[in-house]
């Protein structure tokens, strides 16, 4: 005679049991590890809980904290390893950002995007600049009268895909102008990414008709050159040598796209009269931590002779008949 070892009714007890377990665990991970109960939108209505999901990838529930000027949106979990937060700031930056002499944010290094909302990003943060007309909102420093608005946005804890950010900055833009009374609607338009190769001084960034002498880093360092955009609506090149922790000794840009530009038209760039609009090319190569020897040893033209240089190439490449100093 078989022995019975558990009844019928044990049985289903231990299977309600189980499922009851995995319906518990299914909900404090749900409820802990992904931000489905969240708000559809963070920081006071200002940022979309999506953007920042695709900027924080992974699991985790959002949480914020700030102003309205400037707000941490943190992810966090249970038992899901490290915290990880995006800042996003509204800042008043000086007339010639990013370009400003001596301190350029854009750079090779990041990818471009245009539209109502223009910048940068690369994978642990990034810019947009508002349109001319918004005002700095209150709340934000400045002791500028002529200071350019813009959104900036910082990763703790990690990188992230840099389409993600633009996203975020877009929309935060949009968002900020919206409660201005300025407008920055419309979708973004990323550029081409960052590239590298090795330095070609007979063809300088892969830009037709550029040449310089060769430049030549201490110790035999080879010299690379990164370039980032297009050249018909908003270009970067920096020169360095491989390894080099001071970053470029030389940066190139051409910038047609009205937002970029406006920055530069009071700087010193060169203005070319371009099919399609101006576009002003200006460099900047006064960041590098070398004496006017070491300068001169490595084999660097004067800065007026890589301005010139750089915007006859760029005046050639793009057909344009006329250029002017700003």
């Amino acid at each position: 005679m078989a022995v019975r070892l558990f009844s019928a009714s044990a049985g289903r007890k231990w299977v309600l049991g189980a499922v009851l377990a995995v319906l518990v665990a299914g909900g404090l991970h749900t409820g802990f590890n992904t931000n489905a109960f969240g708000p559809d939108r963070l920081c006071g209505g200002w940022l979309k809980s999506s953007d920042v999901e695709r900027v924080l990838d992974g699991p985790g529930r959002l949480s914020d904290s700030g102003t309205d000027t400037v707000c941490t949106v943190k992810k966090s979990g249970l038992l899901v390893g490290g915290d990880a937060s995006v800042t996003v700031r509204i800042a008043a930056e000086p007339s010639k950002f990013p370009f400003a002499t001596g301190s350029w944010t854009a750079s090779a290094t990041q990818r471009l995007f245009t539209g109502q909302a223009g910048g940068g990003v690369d994978g642990y943060g990034g810019w947009a600049l508002l349109p001319a007309s918004c005002r700095i909102p209150a709340g934000v420093p400045s002791d500028k009268s002529d200071a350019r608005v813009a959104v900036v946005a910082s990763l703790a804890g990690g990188s992230t895909e840099e389409g993600a950010l633009v996203r975020l900055l877009s929309a935060a833009a949009e968002s900020a102008a919206a409660r201005s009374g300025c407008a920055a609607e419309g979708r973004p338009t990323e550029l081409a990414s960052a590239r590298t190769s090795p330095a070609d001084f007979a063809r300088v960034c892969a830009l037709p008709g550029f040449t310089i002498p060769a430049v030549t880093g201490d110790k035999g360092r080879a010299g690379r050159a990164q370039v980032t955009g297009d050249l018909g609506t908003a270009w970067i090149c920096d020169l360095s040598f491989a390894g080099d922790k001071s970053g470029p000794y030389a940066r190139f840009a051409a910038v047609r796209d009205p937002l970029l530009a406006q920055g530069l038209s009071t700087s010193g760039a060169v203005r070319l009269d371009c099919p399609g609009g101006p576009v002003y090319a200006t460099v900047d190569n006064n960041t590098y931590p070398w004496d006017p020897a070491e300068r001169k040893a490595a084999g660097l033209l004067p800065e007026k002779d890589l301005r010139d240089r750089f915007a006859t190439a760029v005046a050639g490449a793009l057909h344009c008949p006329a250029a002017r100093r700003t």
